[in-house]
């Protein structure tokens, strides 16, 4: 969608001004005045001292790059809160006016240029009040596919079951945006982003994890696809997690799993009871042990819990519980979902952290620490990320640092045989023996 508006390229640091917009792109413009405000230690502070005289706290600039599409809703979103602020002073005399700082700014660093020309170029890059205004709209937009990706790239609780809904929400806003008129500039950058959504979406059939942790949702369960997607979709969907759960219940209970005989003695005896009871208001006994009996078919000795998670109304998760905590409270219901749960839950929808962890991995393995081997690259990398989580909360043990030397109490202390008190026992009885041995000599 970004590269469909604006055409204008990103920085390269190899080619400084290749960047500068060849026709008035409003993104291009923002990323040129970026990339001048961070080009020096003077334009930094030239930045600073504008927004110092507009009252506000000083804050840096954000250059985008190519390869994060993020970076550049982060960049524009900047640009545009320092766009035009309220000046404190004019409202102390009844006469409120707006500070331009973006603009302010190229003011003063076009008096920086000698030459009549770089002026010209540097003066160019104002943006008038219709530029910003798009600005603003293409903010808005991108503003739809950030909460998208923020829905589903958490590193702590499970998200993978937000992929599918994030995907479709993101393409109903878009696409119903673009056959309005106040978005007629972006209709081409919005029909390509649906097609881009279009190919993610697709891509999700390539796996069934997506369905299924929506399934494992305890809040949702078949919510969604019964409220959004077509019948025969949502037979196709039913199938699907069936397959998946027949599979894990074969390799939990084994090829050749048992019927279940107790829950037969159990079906029968009350079929007894109720032939000796002369009570003949039983009926919801009888309906309850006629579902039991549909529930465990001889045939399909998984049905009865599959059934019995599905067919019960949605669940709530206490507060400040997540989906991980309220498996493992009803494991003991549901193994079977549970043991799937586990599996599929820790699958993460986005790839973020894991480029995270792939830089970091480069600032351990620097080139002072080239020769590391693969097992303690990851130990490392482990231990940084449960010390930056706060994942390590089990207390170090006991040290003579900490805790110091225990002063002597008089009692005999029980020794070890097999700890490093045997050892300093032998060493003095073995010193004793040897001036015993020199003192027989000596006489």
């Amino acid at each position: 969608m970004i590269s469909t508006y604006s055409r204008s390229p990103h920085f390269d640091p190899r080619s400084p001004n290749a960047h500068l917009p060849e026709d008035r792109d409003e993104v291009g413009l923002v990323r040129a005045i970026v990339v001048k405000e961070r080009s020096s230690s003077k334009r930094k502070q030239i930045w600073e001292t504008v927004q110092r005289k507009a009252n506000l706290s000083p804050v840096q600039l954000i250059l985008d790059m190519k390869v994060r599409w993020s970076s550049t809703f982060l960049m524009l979103h900047r640009a545009e809160q320092r766009k035009e602020v309220c000046n404190v002073f004019s409202i102390v005399h009844h006469h409120p006016s707006f500070y331009q700082c973006i603009n302010e700014y190229v003011d003063e660093i076009r008096w920086e240029e000698t030459e009549p020309a770089n002026r010209d170029k540097v003066r160019s890059l104002k943006l008038s009040g219709e530029e910003w205004a798009r600005v603003k709209l293409f903010l808005d937009l991108l503003g739809h596919a950030d909460h998208a990706q923020q829905a589903f790239s958490s590193e702590k609780i499970p998200s993978l079951y937000l992929g599918i809904p994030a995907l479709e929400a993101l393409h109903k806003a878009w696409s119903s945006r673009a056959s309005r008129s106040k978005y007629v500039r972006f209709v081409d950058a919005l029909q390509a982003g649906c097609q881009k959504i279009d190919g993610y979406y697709e891509k999700t059939t390539d796996t069934p994890a997506y369905i299924l942790s929506m399934v494992l949702d305890p809040r949702q369960k078949l919510g969604h696809f019964k409220k959004n997607w077509l019948l025969d979709l949502q037979g196709d969907v039913v199938k699907c997690v069936e397959d998946l759960f027949k599979e894990r219940y074969t390799k939990l209970q084994g090829e050749t799993a048992a019927l279940h005989p107790p829950a037969t003695v159990k079906t029968k005896l009350g079929i007894l009871l109720r032939e000796l009871s002369d009570d003949e208001e039983d009926t919801d006994i009888n309906n309850a042990d006629t579902r039991d009996l549909a529930l465990e078919d001889p045939n399909c000795p998984w049905s009865r819990e599959f059934h019995i998670y599905l067919d019960t109304p949605v669940e709530t998760i206490p507060e400040g519980w997540t989906m991980i905590a309220w498996w493992g409270m009803n494991v003991h219901h549901y193994p079977v979902w549970a043991s799937l749960a586990h599996d599929y839950l820790a699958m993460m929808a986005s790839s973020v952290s894991s480029e995270r962890a792939f830089s970091q991995g480069g600032i351990t393995i620097s080139k002072w620490h080239n020769r590391l081997k693969g097992d303690v690259v990851e130990a490392l990398q482990s231990l940084k990320c449960a010390i930056r989580t706060n994942l390590i909360f089990r207390e170090p043990g006991p040290s003579t640092i900490s805790e110091g030397y225990e002063e002597d109490d008089g009692e005999n202390d029980s020794e070890d045989e097999e700890g490093w008190d045997s050892l300093v026992i032998d060493a003095e009885a073995e010193d004793a023996d040897n001036d015993a041995e020199d003192a027989d000599n000596d006489d």
